[in-house]
């Protein structure tokens, strides 16, 4: 659960999830921006970085908390499903609910990381494919226009629930073992533990970045024009 699973459901779905996201997206899209056009840049190709690598892992990290916040905290799952016999004994013994234990966040994180995974990778590929949506005006006319890369407005929602929900999730743990468990003794640790082994799990997503690194941009600019880059001087009057 904690090896296996993350590993092989993140390479999986660091495949399946882009190919079946991205044409919901952007059939989606259309209803709600239906004056938009979509259509793509042939970007500079760059070689996967460490520093994207880690900015990617955070946002996966992030994700997962918001997971943990959304659906163990308004009890749509089950926590005694996320720890074993054991440890919920010891747990349930000092008062302590499983989604603010070490236990209960990693058992939780290394069963939806791949879903995390999956679902910023569709962002992922949108940029690295270099998709973008535009509204240009008629020609001749003074109107606003808006050239934008859509994994901007993709990731804007996803990293926006992420980052919202980690944070109160934090303030949450904090504010219930200052005032509801104060002499709990595992406190510090387990709250600095949620940090370290959350992001010790994106190690196992490794394999998964080296086989999305592997997936080329072609089926996904299919039925997409190409467009030119706009540069300063056209851009500037």
């Amino acid at each position: 659960m904690y090896i296996i699973w993350p590993s092989l459901g993140s390479m999986l779905f660091v495949i399946l999830f882009p190919f079946l996201g991205i044409p919901i997206f952007l059939r989606t899209k259309r209803v709600i921006y239906s004056k938009y056009e979509n259509g793509f840049i042939n970007t500079s190709k760059k070689t996967f970085s460490l520093k994207t690598f880690l900015f990617r892992s955070f946002n996966v990290f992030l994700l997962c908390i918001g997971f943990n916040a959304a659906l163990i905290g308004s009890g749509i799952i089950d926590q005694s499903l996320l720890v074993n016999n054991v440890q919920l004994i010891y747990l349930q013994s000092h008062g302590i609910e499983v989604q603010y234990s070490t236990d209960g966040f990693l058992g939780f994180t290394s069963a939806l990381l791949p879903i995390a995974v999956g679902l910023l990778s569709i962002g992922w590929k949108f940029k690295d494919a270099g998709i973008i949506h535009f509204k240009l005006p008629e020609e001749n006319m003074n109107e606003l226009f808006e050239i934008e890369p859509i994994h901007y407005r993709y990731e804007g929602y996803i990293k926006g629930f992420a980052g919202i929900s980690a944070i109160l999730y934090y303030i949450d743990a904090i504010i219930y073992y200052v005032f509801y468990h104060p002499n709990y003794e595992n406190f510090l640790p387990d709250l600095i533990f949620l940090s370290i082994f959350g992001f010790l799990f994106i190690i196992s997503t490794i394999p998964a970045h080296l086989i999305y690194q592997k997936i080329g941009n072609k089926h996904f600019r299919k039925h997409l024009k190409a467009y030119k880059p706009i540069t300063r001087s056209e851009f500037e009057k």
